[in-house]
């Protein structure tokens, strides 16, 4: 390529788009695909229903497109891993941010690990596992297709359930997203930093209570 031409700026931060190459290459660091047929960085803020980062890509003909999520191509790029590496295979967001395609914050996982990690629906109020059921509070979880459920008086008691069950359960792989939300509903500067060092157990939730 020209001495002049993007490429060469940026080749030291580029790595082959298994697949595509000599047509595609990723950029890790700015979440981007470069084409090197036209020289330059490719958009990608469009998402799918799903909520996840997609791209169309074109094969050597340049007449075939093929529709990509790009956390998978990042992913299975970056790490040089075969198709067959990655069938039957999810790529899980740590932080349950789709839109955050950093290296670190993706790892491969099977489907149930990955629905381990999956947010709350934004319409339900409180925690994810627990409900308000007459005058008592009920913690549910689905466990090889079998719904085990618990009743507790207290919403300490069942928060403090919640917890111990996805520790058991969900391990690696629980979400905490929900409890970040309860604690610190305005999410200021510093606030996840101090949830990380939260031990969740030593919580008083009762105060929580009215919130849910």
């Amino acid at each position: 390529m020209d001495n002049n031409s993007l490429y060469e700026v940026e080749k030291d931060k580029l790595i082959d788009l298994i697949g595509y190459e000599g047509r595609y290459m990723i950029n890790v660091d700015n979440q981007n695909v470069f084409t090197l047929i036209k020289d330059k960085y490719l958009k990608c803020g469009a998402t799918d229903g799903h909520g996840y980062r997609i791209l169309n890509l074109y094969n050597e003909t340049g007449k075939n497109r093929k529709m990509h999520r790009i956390h998978r191509i990042f992913y299975q790029s970056y790490h040089k891993l075969k198709d067959s590496d990655m069938e039957g295979k999810d790529i899980d967001h740590i932080d349950g941010n789709r839109l955050n395609n950093t290296i670190d914050n993706l790892r491969l996982c099977s489907h149930k690990q990955n629905m381990m990690n999956k947010q709350k629906n934004k319409t339900k109020k409180g925690l994810k596992n627990l409900y308000k059921f007459k005058n008592t509070f009920k913690v549910s979880f689905r466990v090889d297709k079998k719904i085990i459920q618990k009743y507790f008086k207290t919403f300490n008691e069942a928060c403090v359930c919640v917890i111990n069950t996805r520790k058991q359960l969900h391990q690696d792989y629980a979400n905490w997203e929900d409890f970040f939300e309860l604690l610190y509903p305005l999410n200021n500067e510093g606030d996840r930093d101090a949830f990380n060092k939260l031990d969740l157990l030593s919580v008083d939730y009762s105060k929580y209570e009215h919130l849910i």
